[in-house]
């Protein structure tokens, strides 16, 4: 897997180059969407005066706020659409996302606008409340250089809570969400969740089967539980390497929510979110390495 230092070398020597004229076109978003805000700024002036000049002083003030309101309004959706620029976010992903994935693994795809299905999301049994809104997009798909399958993408998931005879919208999960081959299968089911989290937030049924396992790790038990159907397999496949690995991950990520679970010959792996990993943020420079940083930061911390 590369390493942060092969990266910045390869942001100097081959992304820095594409980067340039793409932060060009950033800026000129920016100036495009002030442009078309300040144009129903100059309406809205030219409004307001008509009104000083010629409006009845009894309407002066009803037709002076309703100018300014329909004015500011338009202004800032006309700012909005401008700068939601679906040609520059299309460039961007494939200049900067799909650029740094093809780094870290040539045998790794780019998908912008596909996710995982719904039937793998419900299959890892970390999430059996089937989900009422499901929408995702940036999927990475293939295989890492150790020759295992892994295809994950970013997912947001909604439920519908009837609690107290009420119908409401709830967050199921919100982050990235990925599968990767394991070499070999194993005979149980074994789901990690938080420690402040029960399998009730996100479980429906399937809960009688499972039962706590305690690996014997106490720095990992004091962030995680461990339920399983069989406890002999569980402390196997929790072997002290794995462990280890998902506990310096928290260490890495301690804002990210992670949860995990090993069913038949796969590995599923649920990091939640808040905010939007692979969009750009038009007020950050693209030739600000840092910045180009926090996106090779959030892949190669999901893929390796």
């Amino acid at each position: 897997m590369k390493t942060m230092e092969e990266f910045k070398e390869f942001y100097k020597s081959q992304l820095l180059p594409q980067l340039r004229p793409l932060d060009r076109e950033r800026k000129m978003v920016i100036v495009k969407g002030i442009l078309g805000a300040s144009l129903w700024a100059i309406i809205g002036a030219v409004g307001i005066f008509l009104i000083l000049e010629f409006a009845p002083k009894e309407d002066r003030v009803g037709w002076l706020v309703l100018v300014a309101l329909i004015s500011g309004v338009l202004g800032i959706y006309s700012y909005i659409q401008i700068v939601s620029d679906k040609r520059y976010y299309k460039k961007f992903k494939i200049t900067v996302i799909e650029n740094i994935i093809k780094h870290i693994s040539k045998h790794l795809n780019y998908y912008p606008t596909k996710k995982v299905p719904v039937k793998l999301f419900l299959e890892s049994s970390l999430f059996t409340k089937p989900p009422h809104r499901y929408k995702g997009d940036d999927m990475i798909a293939g295989k890492l250089s150790e020759g295992i399958f892994v295809e994950g993408s970013e997912l947001e998931a909604y439920y519908v809570d009837k609690t107290d005879g009420k119908k409401k919208l709830k967050t199921l999960f919100k982050g990235l969400f990925f599968i990767s081959d394991m070499d070999e299968s194993i005979n149980a089911l074994i789901l990690i969740v938080p420690k402040d989290k029960n399998l009730e937030d996100y479980q429906r049924v399937g809960l009688k089967e499972l039962k706590i396992c305690d690996v014997g790790d106490e720095e990992f038990l004091a962030k995680f539980k461990v339920f399983t159907t069989n406890s002999e397999v569980c402390k196997e496949v929790l072997n002290e390497d794995v462990i280890s690995v998902i506990t310096e991950y928290t260490k890495n990520h301690p804002k990210n929510t992670l949860m995990v679970s090993f069913k038949d010959n796969r590995l599923y792996f649920a990091v939640a979110y808040d905010k939007e990993l692979f969009e750009p943020n038009l007020y950050k420079s693209l030739i600000n390495q840092r910045n180009i940083e926090e996106y090779y930061d959030d892949i190669i911390g999901t893929v390796n």
